[in-house]
């Protein structure tokens, strides 16, 4: 890794990560709950692409990225350059209303209890260790493929 240029080297791991946290957001998306009513319609995506839901998907739409919305980079805490990191989790803002539980008013009054649903909290405490194993072990599959490459690249260099 030290003889990789850093956004080389930055880049490596990110695969690495990304390939690695990939069954835990399956399983998040396995536990999430699923819409029951077909006639429910869920949209997902940028303002301009907006695509919807499958009927019997998950009503959440679990994300690894590494990038956040404007909002909840607001509320990020800020990381140096040298830093790698990656972001698992949904956009939905009432993702956290169902993970947590909530109250919810009633017409003429009084509230309602909707109990928790979670999905990410347990997704988290069943893959976290397995996660990072797969990491470590991706990350010399990564490794290898990228000194493969450069290898390459300075083959076809050397041969111009």
């Amino acid at each position: 890794m030290k003889d990789m240029k850093k956004a080389t080297a930055k880049a490596t791991i990110r695969r690495a990560m990304k390939t690695s946290i990939e069954p835990m957001r399956q399983r998040a998306e396995d536990l999430a709950p699923t819409r029951e009513d077909p006639t429910e319609k869920i949209y997902y995506g940028p303002a301009g692409n907006r695509r919807e839901r499958k009927y019997g998907t998950t009503k959440f739409l679990i994300q690894v990225s590494e990038k956040l919305t404007p909002r909840q980079a607001a509320k990020a805490r800020k990381e140096g350059k040298s830093f790698t990191v990656i972001y698992m989790g949904t956009r939905d803002r009432a993702a956290r209303l169902v993970e947590w539980g909530h109250a919810r008013a009633v017409e003429g009054g009084g509230f309602v209890i909707v109990p928790a649903h979670p999905f990410m909290r347990p997704a988290f405490d069943q893959e976290a260790e397995p996660t990072l194993r797969r990491f470590g072990k991706e990350m010399w599959v990564e490794i290898e493929k990228t000194q493969a490459r450069a290898a390459r690249r300075a083959a076809r260099k050397a041969g111009r």
